[in-house]
C-alpha cells in the first residue's frame, strides 16, 4: 500500500504531509488533480452498482465452470 501511496504523491494526485513529533504522523489529501477524478470515480462506482448482477454471474459462471473441469 505504500507503494501505491508514493506513486500517487509522485504523479500529483496526492500530498504528503510529514509532521515531526515524538509518535511520527502523516497525512494523505487529494490534490486538486486528484479531486478532479472524483467524478469519473462515482460514475465507475455507479456502472459497478448497475451492472452487479452481470458481473457477480460472471464470477459464479466462470468458478462452476473451473470446478467442474477435470484435473
Amino acid at each position: 500500500m505504500n507503494k501505491q501511496l508514493n506513486e500517487l504523491v509522485q504523479h500529483g494526485f496526492v500530498d504528503k504531509i510529514s509532521f515531526d513529533s515524538k509518535i511520527p504522523k502523516i497525512e494523505y489529501m487529494l490534490t486538486d488533480l486528484g479531486t478532479s477524478l472524483l467524478p469519473l470515480i462515482i460514475s465507475l462506482e455507479q456502472w459497478g452498482e448497475n451492472n452487479r448482477a452481470v458481473l457477480e454471474s460472471a464470477i459464479e459462471d466462470k468458478t462452476e465452470r473451473t470446478a467442474n473441469t477435470p484435473a
